[in-house]
């Protein structure tokens, strides 16, 4: 039995049409009783919008009126007519008024019954009530009526029992017979329900309703022309049938008779004007004559007025298919297909668009739900095989081309989908043999004959692929195609004559053809001839005026010339002429990625990837895009994307890997080599990548294998190789060896290519010579680069190297020659600009270094290197605000990059702004879950701001990527000593000192814990061999050495000694740090003068340093001089605001004497640090002096239930409570406190015995 909303759908095949339907009532002179008469006539002769408006006229005039009778009959029969109209709605509100002034149950009630139904108010009609003494049609019609709603129900027993009923009321009724055959249809048994309406017919040949329902019958059945003719002789009987009307329209867009179905839609447009199944109807008309922009307006138009109609879903996702709006038609198939997911069409196109949209994952995912539909669905088969190929699953596909070419033996479309399979997986006289049986059952099949010549020359057989070839031109002479496809055999053979007569009779074919244009373009490139390359392009656009395949290919060719200014004209105009090309804008970005223009590629691949987020040819230049950016987490993602559609793709899988290690996850990265070189052992870049994975690695033997498997692919003498194995004499101390073989890798002939160009082949090249220079091997890295110039003295890459290797060997005119001889080649060239300003700035001349910066940003604007660039500049002149400036537009101006980010997170730190460095870092934090240098930033924020339980949790991240690193459980031990976990601390140290960390390190740690113990003994232990030695290792740590022993002095109680190194320190180390600490051992020594003047010194040099500045107030508040307190606390809020410490203490001081501005102060410290105890303490009592005791009272409960102890918070609830009135409770505190005071001092114990005493005296 189907479901309600199934059922209904067969029963009623289309929506109401409830569009505007010009009924309204209009003024006029006529009488009521004329214009009711009138309105009777126009529904005897079944004008139904004649009856509407005079019946209307009739119930409106008031002069005279109608009598009740007449006005009760004329309500009746506007509803009759509304119905007739298709509008239900109204109609059911006029027959319920009839009824309640009293018509005839005649009149109404088989007509409201009828409104019922359309408007699914099923429970009242089965409710209804069949007066007995009912003349028998009209019973039987209620009947009928009644089986109707029980079926739609889901009754189906008691809608038989109903007609049965009704038919034995009236036998040979019209209503029952045709309530029946609706029912039947919508089982599905047109037979049965065909021979009723005919039935029907035969009683009375000109009854709309049968004919109407015939027609639906028909439709059902896909006996289209039946359809189209019951239809026809239903609108022939009356024309104003819109339902019918739209139906036939909608049946003759199906048989093709597309002007009879326009002129359908006119009659509907002048009967209904604005409705949206009119716009429906136009819309499928549309589709099918493949005007599909004109198809997407009207379809629009429907969903916007019923977001739900699943019709309209269907075909506006088809058009947006067809139009090659992949992901557009995807958004609204996956609509269709949620709220329809038993419709095989609907699958069928949401699993070709996913698998146009290139993602094959998904494709095959939406094609196996299809085959559980339908199990033999040779589309869904057919569906599936591709989906699987795509993804180099071909065993499986191959699986499931032979179930559709065994269920289709005779079809050539199997036969050449087979054999086209077949010839990938490599099965090549199999496939051969398909693709021959396919042009055998149908010559003329397109495609076959394109794939079985290519397979033959696959296969090494041109003579056959000639034949072939020229069987197909003597098949189908006027085929443009074919005589490409034999152009395309001869120049396989290097025939160039012929190959370009082939291909000049395919433009006299047609003048448009691309293959053809490509193909003469190739020859005159394979000849050397550009320029003849070009002419064949140029004319090629005339007649295909701005495409942007030919308008790409002459971008390439200036590109050859060396005309980037042309070759990014051109690409522009293809973009501009093609704004939905997509092709155009991905060779736009890879130029502009060729140009390293970063910014640039991200404005042109954003959109992209918003659109269509698993294109994959979006996605690999998203991935490169951000690999040359050295955004290895975005990169990660677009590849990971990319996996999933491919995921044995060797490429998608190295390419994974050199994201992997850019993250700092190596583990993750040898995980998809390995996986890249399962794939295909012998992928030459998974091997190489492999290689140079273990080069890094610290055991230099551990690079011996993979380095011997990779030449065993690329051969001893290829450059990688060499390179390789120079790299590898390198890290083994043996330069000479290494030179031999980096000059022989320069020498072959496979290498000789424009380093500007091939970022591969300079990468290696690079970290070979700059790894002379990790070496300290200076001399070496720079006769390694002089070497280079002599191979390729003309690369801005080998001169800015060049400029490189003699500044690090302090050659500045050499250098400076360099530097200047790659601005000459390259104009602009960052890394050669940033060597210029570099000895600009050995020269204290940052002037020049910054007019150097900002030429080359002219040409550059936003590059994220030029900009950090000039922060340096501007750090070296002091200005630190410009600096900030310029990292953070380099942040701004490159979001997807990480370097800008992790270069401000530094400079921040440097500033000690761990909070600002913090707001940098943790938005990016989700990406970078793997990149080692992202987590160590990270960390010493986190330690910085004094967050010590982030900083240890990041660090653990971090041990889990580097488990083998001495630095990072260094880290860690610091960190879990400010965390008070003493012994986990030292046994991080231990994991350190057994990865071999520095001594003088590991020594300051083991000093550290001995302090945290107090362990006096211990601390002198490390400091004694701290202090033996060597001075080379000690003096990167003499600071922390001063500091330690500073720190001993003050475990000893030598104040004296503690003044000494601290002044000693502050000395080297000029930092308010350091100042405080000297002022606080000055305060211990009680030197109260000599600990002033300390702070006030730095504050005269530094007047905004803020800490300082608060240490000094809280200096004058001990020292009871309250109001130079109040200043210093009050200048330093001018610069740290939302210091909380500082507004509390303010908040106190000011408690009487500016009472609204403390507790302005105080309000403002507690929304800093809600959490600190003596911040709501102070709120409350400056709340309670404002009498506001009710906040006041709740903030001393909440301080007391954390400390109930306390005594100063004590004392204070026992003042809040003497302002509340509550004497005896206060009196009872004041005792507690006083004897709890006894054994522990209290400040304010002297005010709480006075108060007691006062509140005594009064209570007496």
């Amino acid at each position: 039995m189907p479901s309600h909303h199934r059922a209904r759908r067969l029963i009623f095949t289309t929506l109401a049409l409830t569009g505007s339907l010009l009924t309204t009532s209009c003024s006029s002179s006529e009488s009521a009783a004329e214009a009711f008469a009138k309105g009777q006539t126009a529904i005897n002769e079944q004008a139904w919008r004649t009856a509407v408006i005079e019946l209307k006229n009739a119930l409106a005039a008031t002069e005279p009126q109608l009598d009740t009778a007449s006005a009760a009959r004329a309500r009746a029969l506007l509803g009759q007519a509304l119905m007739r109209l298709g509008n239900a709605v109204g109609a059911e509100q006029e027959l319920t008024r009839a009824q309640q002034a009293g018509a005839a149950f005649t009149d109404y009630q088989p007509w409201l019954a009828q409104a019922w139904l359309q408007t699914d108010k099923l429970d009242q009609i089965v409710a209804l009530t069949i007066p007995a003494d009912l003349a028998a049609p009209i019973a039987a019609e209620l009947l009928a009526i009644q089986a109707t709603a029980e079926f739609l129900r889901g009754h189906a027993a008691d809608a038989d029992a109903k007609i049965a009923a009704a038919r034995g009321r009236d036998p040979q009724g019209i209503f029952p017979q045709l309530a029946q055959a609706r029912m039947l249809l919508a089982r599905a048994d047109t037979d049965g329900a065909r021979t009723l309406a005919q039935q029907v017919l035969t009683q009375k040949a000109d009854s709309l309703d049968a004919l109407s329902l015939l027609g639906d019958i028909e439709r059902t059945a896909n006996q289209l022309a039946a359809a189209e003719a019951a239809y026809s002789q239903a609108l022939t009987k009356l024309p104003t049938l819109a339902q019918v009307r739209l139906n036939r329209t909608l049946i003759r867009i199906q048989l093709r008779q597309f002007d009879a179905a326009r002129e359908d839609i006119a009659a509907l447009r002048d009967q209904l004007d604005k409705n949206p199944q009119v716009d429906y109807a136009e819309g499928v008309l549309f589709y099918a004559e493949k005007n599909y922009t004109q198809a997407i307006e009207k379809f629009d138009i429907v969903l916007g007025s019923n977001p739900d109609f699943t019709p309209a879903l269907f075909f506006l996702g088809a058009s947006h298919l067809a139009e090659g709006q992949i992901e557009l038609a995807r958004l609204n198939l996956q609509r269709f297909v949620a709220a329809r997911p038993d419709d095989v069409n609907g699958l069928r196109l949401l699993s070709t668009a996913a698998l146009q949209g290139g993602d094959a994952v998904e494709a095959e995912r939406v094609a196996r739900e299809l085959l559980k539909q339908s199990p033999d669905d040779t589309v869904a088969l057919d569906l599936l095989a591709n989906a699987l190929a795509s993804q180099g699953k071909t065993a499986e596909s191959l699986d499931y081309l032979r179930q559709v070419k065994n269920q289709a033996p005779d079809s050539a479309q199997a036969s050449a989908r087979l054999g086209t399979v077949l010839l990938a997986q490599g099965d090549t006289e199999a496939g051969l043999r398909e693709l021959k049986t396919a042009l055998q059952q149908e010559p003329t099949l397109a495609g076959a004959a394109e794939q079985l010549i290519a397979g033959y020359l696959r296969s090494k057989k041109p003579q056959q692929a000639l034949a072939e070839a020229v069987a197909w031109t003597q098949r189908e002479p006027t085929s443009a195609r074919a005589q490409v496809i034999l152009g395309a055999v001869y120049a396989a053979q290097r025939q160039w004559t012929e190959a370009t007569a082939a291909y000049q009779q395919a433009l006299k074919l047609d003048a448009s053809d691309l293959s053809a244009i490509n193909g003469l373009t190739l020859i005159a490139l394979e000849n050397k001839d550009v320029a003849r390359a070009q002419q064949i392009l140029r004319d090629g656009l005339i007649a295909r005026p701005d495409h942007p395949g030919l308008l790409i290919a002459l971008a390439k060719l200036a590109i050859i010339n060396k005309d980037n200014q042309q070759a990014l004209q051109l690409l522009q105009q293809a973009v501009d002429k093609n704004p939905d090309a997509l092709e155009a804008k991905l060779y736009l970005a890879a130029y502009y990625l060729q140009q390293n223009a970063l910014d640039k590629v991200n404005e042109l691949i954003a959109p992209l990837l918003k659109a269509q987020p698993k294109q994959a040819a979006i996605l690999e230049l998203a991935a490169e895009a951000a690999l040359t950016g050295n955004d290895f987490a975005a990169a990660r993602a677009h590849l990971e994307s990319l996996r999933q559609q491919r995921p044995k793709d060797a490429r998608v899988l190295t390419a994974l890997a050199r994201a992997e290690a850019g993250v700092g996850n190596i583990t993750a990265a040898k995980v998809q080599l390995q996986a890249a070189i399962e794939v295909n052992p012998k992928f030459a870049p998974a091997l190489a990548a492999q290689a140079r994975l273990a080069l890094a690695d610290t055991n230099p033997a551990a690079a011996n294998e993979p380095l011997n498997a990779a030449a065993a692919v690329l051969g001893e003498n290829h450059p990688d190789i060499l390179l390789m194995t120079a790299q590898q004499a390198q890290r083994q101390g043996r330069p000479d060896t290494a030179i031999a073989a980096f000059k022989k890798a320069l020498d072959v002939s496979n290498i000789k290519t424009n380093f500007d160009q091939d970022d591969k082949q300079w990468y290696l090249v690079e970290q070979l010579v700059l790894g002379f220079m990790r070496l300290g091997d200076k001399a070496t890295a720079l006769r390694a680069g002089q070497a280079l110039e002599q191979f390729q003295p003309d690369s801005a890459r080998v001169q800015t190297l060049l400029g490189l290797l003699y500044l690090n060997n302090t050659k500045m005119p050499e250098a400076e020659r360099a530097f200047n001889q790659a601005l000459t080649i390259e104009p602009g060239a960052i890394a050669a600009t940033s060597g210029l300003a570099t000895l600009a700035l050995y020269a204290k001349n940052p002037q020049l270094a910054q007019a150097q910066y900002e030429k080359s940003l002219a040409l550059h604007p936003g590059h994220a290197a030029l900009l950090s660039g000039l922060a340096s500049v501007a750090l070296a002149q002091n200005d630190k605000v410009s600096a900030k400036q310029y990292l953070e537009t380099a942040v701004e101006r490159n979001p997807q990059q990480l370097e800008p980010a992790l270069q401000l997170a530094a400079f921040h730190l440097q500033q000690n702004e761990p909070q600002a460095a913090l707001s940098v870092l943790l938005p990016r934090s989700d990406m970078q879950a793997n990149n080692r240098i992202f987590l160590g930033l990270l960390a010493q924020a986190h330690a910085v701001a004094r967050d010590f339980t982030a900083a240890y949790n990041t660090l653990e991240q971090l041990a889990k990527l580097m488990p083998n690193d001495a630095k990072v459980w260094l880290a860690q031990a610091d960190t879990l000593l400010n965390l008070n976990r003493i012994d986990q601390a030292e046994s991080a140290l231990q994991q350190a000192i057994k990865l071999n960390a520095d001594a003088a390190p590991a020594l300051l740690m083991r000093a550290r814990i001995a302090l945290a113990r107090r362990d006096v003994k211990g601390l002198k232990t490390s400091l004694a061999e701290l202090k033996r030695l060597p001075a080379a290792e000690t003096k990167v740590v003499a600071n922390d050495i001063g500091l330690l022993e500073a720190k001993l002095a003050e475990l000893t109680g030598d104040w004296q000694a503690a003044i000494v190194h601290y002044k000693t320190l502050l000395e080297q180390s000029p930092n308010a740090i350091n100042v405080m600490r000297l002022s606080y051992a000055q305060t211990q020594a009680k030197q109260i003068t000599a600990s002033e003047t300390t702070l006030q010194d730095w504050l005269d040099i530094h007047p905004q340093d803020s800490a300082v500045r608060f240490t000094l107030g809280q200096h004058y508040l001990v020292n009871q001089r309250e109001s130079d307190a109040i200043e210093q606390f009050t200048l330093g809020l001018a610069n740290d605001t939302n210091n909380a410490v500082a507004l509390n203490n303010l908040a106190w001081l000011l408690r009487e004497r500016q009472p609204q501005k403390a507790l302005e102060y105080a309000r403002m410290a507690h929304k800093q640090a809600p959490q600190l105890l003596e911040v709501k303490d102070t709120l409350s009592i400056v709340l309670m002096l404002q009498d506001q005791l009710d906040e006041a009272r709740q903030l001393n409960r909440d301080v007391l239930q954390m400390q109930p102890e306390n005594l100063n918070f004590l004392f204070h609830r026992a003042q809040i409570l003497q302002a509340a009135g509550d004497t005896r409770a206060a009196i009872s505190t004041l005792e507690q406190i006083l004897t709890q005071s006894a054994k522990a001092e209290f400040a304010e114990r002297d005010a709480a015995k006075g108060l007691l005493a006062r509140l005594k005296t009064n209570g007496n």
